[in-house]
């Protein structure tokens, strides 16, 4: 009885978890969530939130680079990198299907940046190393973005201050379909 118990209490914070991301992407504006629901969540799905201190730090970096090392540690470098594996099949089928092409990184020419940032800032904010206005800021700031872009209208997009740059940037976006395809690909591992 009490596994019944735990098994629908894990189930219905997962379906907390996916309305918290469906009402973002419908709306461009996230809600608050109780963090606490989110990392236990994401430790059913396979986080290991119990880290040294040190092993965390890398979350609270801003550069998708600088972070790989705390997802390795929360995630395991295998899961992390199916999970990269993951954003590039939903950009292959997510470009055949509307048939425009993501933005790519100036410097690198990657379309990947933004869902990884999403990927690494939910898993930051769980963790405690990322706060929740500054996930708030850069998520919407994403999606916002990649609307514009998917709308034709590139020069509304808006910049955002980061703290690796002197002057607000463009933030790397993703399409409005992406959080949830994150979080849902998240929950099924």
């Amino acid at each position: 009885m009490a596994e019944k118990l735990r098994e629908t209490d894990i189930e219905e914070k997962k379906a907390a978890v996916v309305e918290w991301i469906t009402k973002f992407t419908e709306k461009g504006e996230i809600e608050e969530i109780d963090v606490v629901i989110l990392k236990r969540v994401l430790i059913h799905c396979g986080a290991d939130f119990e880290q040294s201190p040190e092993a965390l730090v890398p979350l609270g970096e801003y550069t998708n680079k600088a972070k790989r090392p705390g997802l390795d540690a929360v995630w395991g470098k295998e899961a992390v990198d199916n999970f990269w594996s993951q954003i590039n099949l939903f950009i292959e089928k997510h470009e055949a299907g509307v048939g425009i092409e993501l933005p790519k990184l100036k410097k690198s020419g990657h379309k990947f940046s933004g869902m990884r940032q999403f990927f690494g800032e939910v898993t930051a904010l769980a963790a405690g190393q990322l706060d929740f206005e500054t996930f708030r800021k850069y998520s919407e700031a994403r999606l916002f973005n990649g609307r514009k872009w998917q709308e034709g209208k590139k020069n509304e997009r808006i910049r955002v201050d980061v703290p690796t740059k002197d002057k607000p940037i463009l933030l790397s976006s993703y399409p409005s379909e992406y959080p949830r395809f994150a979080i849902d690909t998240i929950i099924q591992k």
